[in-house]
């Protein structure tokens, strides 16, 4: 039985016994705990509970480690990722330790990546009632996130939903949109810039500094990064007039390479698909299994190719070419959303068949700043700040507001 939004019946009696029952019982247990734990104004604790060190919490990790003002712990919810921290000399926390749950009762501050929902970070409990929480986020989000997804505006489910204090953002426009899809007040969305720009950056101003090499030798390198579907699998190629073989032949004739970095999920959605190309030849494949942390690569790539997906930001900055398939748009801004404009999210050729599509990436090729006012002007809306400084301006909110709360208190 498909109830609103597409939720089914089953997962909507999961998410109740989540609200009502599961959160309740977390609240009231870490609320005696925090009654009984001091403070520390400089402790920060930042959760890492991906299956990889990467995006936003590997760029700020140097910084933030380094600041002699804070006492910063990393808990970490999988071994490898602990395992590969420690190496790197971090200060690192068992999630599932009484050191980690002690570092995290006594620390101000509560700051991560990923965790949209408060079952993320289970057995914690993460508050603002307690702590300040920091959403260090991972990207310019081009679809509708929190309170503005559907399958979150009904049968009480915002109620999963991970609550913040702050959230990082890269402009002025995506700070109104993010303060209300996160509930949170216009001033707590803070235009820091995105740490991982600080590496995209860099490794477009030093290309010798380039640890994974795409091994694309001397031909050109496109990228096709398409978004997540919850309802379908990604069609790659959804032109009526479809033929793999000419679009490996115009590759192999344009000097070519076309690099698909796909979402896990949709890998396996399109088995055959992918089953049929050589992956050794003009088609390749540049999932997380080959670098987990895309900014390490996306300066090689020449060219981008994709949909709703975040990585049209993320690709921006390079002042590249970009080609457009959004083949489902109705479909996708009514099951999923999308909270910008996608006419201006779009700076670039938007293609509906074959020939315009293989035309559209050697017009790429041969007159790279077609498009490039578009691309300024999307620029200047997304963008506060293209430097390698992000990382600084969060440890510096963070400080300011870590501080200043305590003064506050004191004078109370």
């Amino acid at each position: 039985m498909e109830l609103k939004a597409g939720i089914t019946l089953w997962k909507q009696i999961k998410n109740w016994i989540q609200i009502f029952v599961v959160r309740p019982f977390l609240w009231i247990a870490f609320f005696k705990m925090h009654i009984i734990s001091i403070k520390r104004k400089s402790r920060v604790s930042i959760f890492v509970i991906e299956k990889h060190f990467f995006d936003n919490t590997k760029s700020l990790a140097p910084v933030i480690g380094a600041d002699k003002e804070l006492d910063v712990a990393f808990i970490v919810k999988h071994d490898s990722v602990r395992e590969e921290m420690e190496r790197e000399g971090y200060r690192v926390l068992k999630m599932k330790s009484f050191a980690a749950l002690r570092f995290f009762l006594q620390s101000s501050y509560v700051a991560f990546s990923y965790g949209s929902s408060f079952i993320e970070f289970f057995p914690y409990f993460i508050s603002p009632r307690w702590h300040q929480v920091l959403f260090i986020d991972h990207g310019i989000p081009v679809k509708a996130t929190a309170r503005k997804v559907p399958k979150y505006q009904h049968y009480g489910n915002h109620k999963l939903l991970q609550q913040y204090t702050y959230t990082i953002c890269s402009g002025k426009q995506e700070a109104e949109l993010l303060a209300e899809a996160y509930d949170i007040p216009l001033q707590n969305a803070l235009v820091t810039g995105m740490p991982r720009n600080d590496r995209l950056i860099t490794l477009m101003d030093h290309p010798e500094r380039i640890n994974r090499d795409i091994n694309k030798g001397d031909k050109r390198a496109i990228l096709y990064a398409p978004t997540w579907r919850p309802y379908d699998r990604t069609h790659f190629f959804p032109f009526p007039d479809h033929d793999l073989e000419r679009v490996k032949e115009w590759l192999d004739d344009h000097q070519a390479i076309l690099y698909f970095r796909v979402h896990k999920e949709d890998l396996q959605r399109n088995e055959a698909f992918f089953s049929q190309l050589d992956l050794t030849g003009p088609f390749r494949l540049v999932n997380q299994d080959f670098e987990p942390d895309v900014v390490e690569i996306l300066s090689q790539f020449d060219l981008l190719i994709s949909d709703f997906s975040a990585m049209i930001a993320d690709f921006l900055p390079l002042n590249r070419p970009m080609v457009f398939l959004p083949y489902d748009y109705e479909t996708y801004a009514a099951e999923v959303g999308l909270i910008i404009d996608y006419k201006l999210m779009t700076p670039g050729a938007v293609v509906r068949d074959e020939v315009s599509f293989l035309e559209a990436l050697k017009e790429g090729f041969e007159h790279p700043d077609r498009y490039a006012e578009a691309r300024h002007k999307l620029m200047d809306i997304l963008y506060e700040f293209v430097d390698t400084k992000a990382s600084l301006r969060v440890v510096a909110e963070i400080k300011k507001s870590l501080f200043r709360h305590h003064y506050q208190a004191l004078e109370k």
